[in-house]
């Protein structure tokens, strides 16, 4: 379990130390390094290993905001629009 965390935790660290590259590289770089970011996280969430990190005052309000950003997307009068310009956060 210890060496299993210390994994994740290279693995993210590698991802995000490779952001400023990926966006000097373009654009399709950056947004597959997010992707793999983002999908990591998530997969780990289920797992239960970063489950404390709900428990955050700036995670909750991260969450009200994409559910305030969600909601206005499906308000505004031009849906496609928002939602490309949400969908990102």
């Amino acid at each position: 379990m210890v060496i299993e965390k210390k994994f994740y935790q290279y693995y993210f660290f590698i991802l995000i130390l490779i952001i400023p590259i990926s966006i000097l590289v373009g654009p399709a770089v950056s947004l597959i390094n997010i992707l793999l970011i983002s999908i990591s996280f998530i997969i780990l969430f289920y797992k239960n290993i970063f489950l404390p990190i709900t428990k955050s005052r700036v995670f909750i309000l991260l969450g009200i905001l994409y559910l305030y950003l969600i909601l206005n997307s499906f308000l505004s009068i031009d849906f496609e629009i928002s939602l490309k310009r949400n969908f990102g956060f």
